[in-house]
């Protein structure tokens, strides 16, 4: 559930060791580009999960675990009917 970047096994490899700026940049350009991004990905790179303000655009720990907190809350809502 920690993975950020839901992405295809090459584009994952290719901006594994990036800087989350450059991650940022680099999937909103494929996004551009016509690839496919799937919205939780996009949602990470674009602070969606998070109302905590940072301009160094950095997934910093706040950030983490907003987006955990709200991955968790969601899943559960479907664990009653297992």
């Amino acid at each position: 559930m920690g993975n950020i970047a839901l992405l295809s096994e090459h584009d994952n490899i290719s901006i594994s060791n990036d800087s989350y700026k450059k991650k940022a940049e680099k999937i909103k350009k494929w996004f551009k580009d016509g690839e496919f991004i799937p919205i939780c990905t996009m949602n990470v790179f674009s602070d969606f999960y998070s109302d905590y303000e940072s301009y160094d655009r950095h997934w910093l720990y706040e950030k983490r675990l907003s987006y955990l907190k709200q991955m968790v809350e969601a899943v559960s809502n479907y664990l009653s009917y297992i």
